[in-house]
């Protein structure tokens, strides 16, 4: 196995494409969604979207952070 997963998995943490790292801000996304639904008016429900986009952009930028040093 020489794909990027199994040998970040072998190192203990995760593949730089991972997509449980972004969990936090996929469920912000739900729960946003979820809110404007179910809330008039809808755009009660930007805020969690917003936080959703903000905590994805901050993973990212983590990510980043760590692949230079």
């Amino acid at each position: 196995m020489s794909n990027k997963t199994s040998r970040g998995a072998q190192q203990g943490k995760p593949a730089p494409t991972d997509w449980r790292i972004y969990r936090p801000a996929i469920w912000l996304a739900i729960l946003g969604v979820a809110v404007c639904l179910l809330v008039n008016p809808v755009w009660i429900g930007a805020a969690p979207i917003g936080g959703a986009i903000g905590v994805a952009l901050r993973i990212r930028q983590r990510q980043r952070r760590g692949r230079r040093n």
